[in-house]
């Protein structure tokens, strides 16, 4: 398609799937996370977690079914973890994918934070 100034417009692609669910448990919320975490489901994910961390007292994430995660994805996890410190609710990554888990060791958010850094499954 082209606009009255004869330049090309190209569609833009849906955002990656990414599913993320909130359930409830006597101690807190567990977010599970699944899909793809980057620039376009990062504002997702960060909504996601914010709801999670307002329903306290404790938020643990399962990334175990998260296909790919870049820095984009792993900025909203920090900053959600650092927002969950700030107000006093505990935080925990207790799962990830191998793509998660070598993203964490790499960066060396593994150590700093005591996430997982082998595949974990709740299968």
């Amino acid at each position: 398609m082209t606009d009255d100034q004869g330049s090309s417009e190209v569609d833009e692609p849906p955002p990656v799937e990414c599913v993320i669910e909130l359930r409830d448990t006597d101690g807190g919320v567990v977010v599970d996370v699944a899909g793809e975490i980057d620039e376009a489901t990062r504002d997702f994910l960060s909504e996601r977690l914010s709801s999670a961390i307002d329903s306290g007292p404790t938020v643990q994430v399962d990334l175990t079914h998260v296909s790919f995660m870049d820095s984009w994805g792993l900025s909203a996890v920090l900053a959600a973890h650092a927002d969950a410190v700030e107000r006093g609710v505990a935080f925990e990554v207790s799962g990830a994918s191998p793509q998660v888990a070598h993203l964490f060791v790499i960066t060396g958010v593994a150590v700093d934070y005591g996430w997982p850094t082998t595949f974990t499954s709740d299968d």
